[in-house]
C-alpha cells in the first residue's frame, strides 16, 4: 500500500494559512487569552489569600474560643469550690449555732429548776444551800437572768454570768453562805457598780 505524498503546493498553502491564522490570534484573540488567563490566575490567588486569611481568622477564633471556655471552666470550678467552701461554713455555724442552743437549753431548764426550788416563806429564799441574797425582793425582781440575752449596752446577744434582781435603793444584801469578805468595792466599778467579793464555805 501506497502512502500519501502531499504535494509541494498544499503543503505550502497549508504553512501559509497556519502563519496567517496564528498571526491573526497573536495580534487581536491572544492579548484577550492571557489577560483572561492572568485575570483567572490572580482570581485564584486572591481566592487562596482570601481561604489562607479565613482559616488563620478560624484559628484564631478557635484558640479565642478554647480559651474562653478554659476560663469559664476555671471560674466554675472556683465557684464550686467556693460554693463547697461556704456549705461548710454554713454546716460549722450550723453546728455551732445548735451547740450554743443546746447550753442555752440547759443553762434554762437549770434556771428553771432554781426558779421552781425557790420559796420567799419567812422573809428568806433558797436555792439549795445558798441564801436569796435579797431577801426582801422574791424572784419575779429578777431583771436578767443567767444565760444567753441581749446585752443591755452593747447590744449583741452574749452570754451573762450572773443574775441581776432589782430593789430599791439602800436594800439590804446578804451573803450566800457563810464565808470571807475579801474584797469590797464602794466606788462604781465599771461592770459591777458597788460590789464586794468573798470566798465561801460549802
Amino acid at each position: 500500500m501506497e502512502l500519501f505524498k502531499p504535494e509541494f503546493g498544499l503543503v505550502f498553502w497549508m504553512f501559509f494559512v497556519f502563519v496567517v491564522l496564528f498571526a491573526i490570534l497573536a495580534k487581536y484573540a491572544w492579548p484577550y487569552i492571557i489577560r483572561s488567563i492572568d485575570d483567572r490566575a490572580d482570581l485564584i490567588d486572591k481566592g487562596v489569600e482570601y481561604a489562607q486569611d479565613a482559616k488563620a481568622q478560624l484559628e484564631t477564633e478557635k484558640t479565642e474560643v478554647n480559651n474562653a471556655k478554659a476560663e469559664i471552666e476555671s471560674k466554675n470550678n472556683s465557684l464550686k469550690a467556693n460554693k463547697q467552701e461556704k456549705q461548710l461554713k454554713v454546716n460549722k455555724l450550723n453546728d455551732e449555732q445548735k451547740k450554743i442552743q443546746n447550753e442555752i437549753d440547759t443553762m434554762e431548764a437549770e434556771l428553771k429548776k432554781i426558779y421552781e426550788s425557790a420559796s420567799n416563806t419567812d422573809g428568806e429564799i433558797y436555792s439549795g444551800e445558798l441564801k436569796w441574797p435579797v431577801p426582801s425582793y422574791g424572784k419575779d425582781w429578777i431583771t436578767s437572768p443567767f444565760g444567753y440575752r441581749w446585752h443591755p449596752i452593747w447590744g449583741t446577744y452574749l452570754g451573762h454570768k450572773g443574775v441581776d434582781i432589782g430593789g430599791n435603793y439602800g436594800t439590804t444584801i446578804v451573803a450566800a453562805e457563810d464565808g470571807v469578805v475579801v474584797d469590797i468595792n464602794t466606788g462604781c466599778s465599771h461592770n459591777y457598780g458597788k460590789n464586794y467579793s468573798g470566798d465561801y464555805i460549802w
